[in-house]
């Protein structure tokens, strides 16, 4: 399960509930199979025997911090997405329950050493993430490209003389059934205030937005919002100005509601002020660059049924829906800088793929038995 695929002809009725628990590799030695390929696609085939001897102690890559890395961050991320598989499985959500336990089983870091100073550095070269809406493991590298792209794209804006805003569009909160009608309506209200309002379209020039779910366990509801964050013209603080108030009488217009909802507007400046008012470009990337909805919010390893009541409600709102969108300004840079994808693409490399050609050392981890272990490479 997981990791391996297995090549013994008499395993075809393996239990699919076991394979599933275990996650990453399968327990090869309890199991007794004699060969296995990499899920990555290697050309050729490792015995047991080999790769139970090849498997190095943590000392050997300590100067890296490849090993810390590993359990620090990939680690916990791995353990929710193999409970996330557990329940895609009780679901009847078999193949998407395959592709998440498999996540982040195989991971390949890159030792960099600079020609001259000869100081190293390390790379994720490659991991088997397979970007399933609801991964903990996929949403933790989304966050973290994301981060990357808004940061980029902020400060060359900036460098052409862009001012920028962030604001926090909300709605009500809503029971599990209304979540899709909800977020629905946020994002037509979205359009609607930046494409056909002319007074937002005169100094809005471009826009990033990035929708963000959090569960309430109180109330058993979901508050779903919108953050986002707007490149300006100069004149907006001077002559084209508008009030935190009439920013939420025209969201109020925009998703046609019956109360004043709650929207926070701030201007952001390159480096965080003594005014409170004002946020960094830090803050802003940290803000938009969150997960859609966090692991710890809707997976709860002692309440196994409320998680496949959270997934099956989460799975219905955000199945088959853009959550992240840039505009004008935003997305000229973005094809400026050949910015791939940040839900689709490759959550790999996070930031600008730069080739290198000092890379001096290859490092395997494998995910087993609950562990990540290093494997060498002949």
């Amino acid at each position: 399960g997981g990791f391996c695929m297995l090549q013994n002809e008499n395993l075809k009725n393996l239990d699919k509930k076991k394979s599933v628990q275990l996650g990453g590799f399968s327990d090869l030695e309890i199991m007794n199979i004699e060969q296995y390929v990499h899920c990555s696609n290697l050309d050729y085939n490792i015995d047991l025997e080999v790769c139970k001897s090849d498997i190095m102690t943590d000392l050997e890559v300590c100067n890296f911090d490849i090993m810390a890395e590993a359990l620090k961050y990939f680690k916990p991320k791995k353990e929710q997405s193999n409970f996330l598989s557990a329940i895609y499985e009780h679901l009847g959500l078999y193949r998407q329950a395959d592709r998440v336990l498999d996540c982040g089983s195989l991971l390949e870091f890159g030792i960099y050493q600079d020609v001259i100073s000869k100081e190293t550095e390390k790379k994720l070269m490659f991991g088997n993430f397979c970007k399933n809406r609801l991964c903990p493991m996929c949403n933790w590298r989304r966050s973290m490209k994301l981060f990357t792209q808004v940061n980029i794209c902020m400060n060359a804006l900036a460098k052409d003389n862009f001012d920028f805003l962030f604001l926090t569009l909300t709605i009500k909160n809503c029971k599990g059934s209304q979540l899709r009608h909800n977020l629905d309506i946020l994002l037509k209200g979205y359009f609607k205030l930046f494409h056909d309002n002319r007074r937002i379209k005169k100094v809005v020039k471009g826009s990033y937005r990035a929708f963000e779910v959090t569960y309430n366990k109180l109330t058993d509801t979901y508050h779903p919002h919108l953050h986002c964050v707007l490149a300006v013209n100069k004149s907006y603080f001077k002559k084209d100005y508008i009030k935190q108030s009439e920013w939420a009488e025209l969201w109020q217009n925009c998703i046609n509601s019956d109360y004043l909802p709650v929207i926070d507007i701030r201007s952001v400046k390159s480096k965080k002020g003594e005014n409170r008012e004002n946020i960094s470009f830090v803050d802003v990337c940290e803000e938009l660059s969150k997960y859609v909805v966090k692991g710890s919010d809707f997976l709860n390893e002692k309440d196994f049924e409320g998680s496949c009541l959270r997934v099956s409600d989460l799975l219905s709102a955000l199945t088959s829906r853009r959550l992240v969108g840039f505009t004008g300004v935003f997305s000229k840079v973005r094809k400026q800088f050949n910015l791939d994808d940040p839900e689709s693409g490759n959550l790999t490399d996070l930031g600008l793929n730069v080739p290198r050609g000092d890379l001096v050392k290859v490092v395997r981890l494998g995910f087993v038995n609950g562990e990540y272990v290093v494997l060498k490479n002949e």
